[in-house]
């Protein structure tokens, strides 16, 4: 393995070439967790500060969840630029590693440079990420790896964010080395290559899976405090959407009813404005109609001259004129 190896890269005439032979060093994934190579981050927000002017990072390689894999945690809405690839439902989300290679005669320090490129954009979309929950990871804390390679020799580089010495409100974003192996020279040095550049994927997998479950705890416990369901309450349909009735036809064809909900009937309150209370009587008036009453039956009148008259007991007569001139 190792010798054809060395014969298949040092034979390779261009960087094409090299990306097939070295690729066999990476590891490959169930479904799910996918790879994509030189494909342009086409999803990346604009001018977010380390991309001002520049055009979408487009790394060799890169890994990563696919965005089916949050469920349903809406990753791209939630965080611009989480998905790599605009219109991809099956887009590589939230990648921790990505990869340059160079051919035979390429410069290793352009291939760094790009892969800082590539680093900056992963942590970028990450802090972007933690963000959204409230939370960053630890000063100088590296959870994106790159590597560039040439088929000969492997570099590794981690990538973190931190503030600014001059300004504590701008990112810069740092990449360092990590590991410089030959793939090549001996065969321990080729097997040591290859296990560390599956170790980084095996890191980068597990950073990947650990943010994606963050999220979407996060987003459901978000959910769940926004619309909170009230336990043993029982629910009545919307309107619109009561329950259908089918039954068939003569032409046994199925016919669709809506059928009538029940909708219970609010009580009457004891004290709402709707109860009709009964009027109360008026007291004057009653004691006056008792008393007219009372008038008419003690006084007569007199058919002759018009005047009304009480007979006593005694015989005497009162006339109801002389009665009011006495009282006046």
């Amino acid at each position: 393995m190792y010798n054809d190896y060395v014969d298949r890269v040092e034979g390779a005439g261009n960087e094409a070439t090299v990306v097939v032979h070295t690729s066999e060093l990476l590891k490959k994934y169930p479904m799910g967790y996918r790879q994509a190579y030189n494909q342009a981050f086409t999803n990346l927000p604009g001018d977010v500060g380390f991309n001002n002017g520049l055009s979408a990072p487009q790394p060799d390689f890169v890994e990563g969840l696919e965005a089916e894999e949050y469920r349903l945690f809406p990753a791209d809405d939630c965080v611009p630029g989480a998905a790599l690839y605009k219109d991809d439902p099956r887009s590589i989300t939230l990648p921790q590693i990505a990869g340059e290679w160079k051919g035979p005669a390429g410069d290793m320090r352009e291939a760094r440079m790009q892969s800082a490129y590539d680093g900056a954009a992963m942590v970028h979309a990450r802090t972007q990420a933690l963000a959204y929950m409230g939370k960053s990871d630890p000063p100088s804390h590296a959870s994106i790896t790159t590597f560039t390679t040439d088929g000969t020799n492997l570099y590794q580089y981690a990538h973190y964010a931190a503030p600014s010495d001059k300004d504590p409100d701008t990112l810069e974003y740092h990449q360092f080395p990590i590991s410089s192996i030959n793939l090549t020279g001996t065969h321990q040095g080729h097997k040591d290559g290859r296990r560390s550049l599956r170790n980084a994927q095996d890191y980068a997998k597990t950073q990947s899976e650990e943010l994606r479950d963050q999220l979407r705890e996060y987003w459901e416990q978000q959910r769940d405090s926004l619309h909170p369901i009230a336990e043993g309450m029982p629910t009545l349909p919307a309107p619109g959407t009561e329950p259908l009735h089918a039954y068939k036809n003569e032409d046994d064809y199925e016919v669709v009813e809506p059928q009538p909900v029940y909708q219970p009937t609010p009580p009457t309150s004891t004290h709402g404005s709707a109860q009709k209370r009964k009027a109360p009587s008026s007291q004057g008036s009653s004691s006056g109609s008792s008393h007219h009453s009372k008038y008419k039956s003690y006084w007569k009148k007199d058919a002759m001259s018009g005047r009304y008259y009480h007979k006593h007991s005694d015989g005497t007569v009162s006339w109801l004129d002389d009665e009011e001139d006495e009282r006046a």
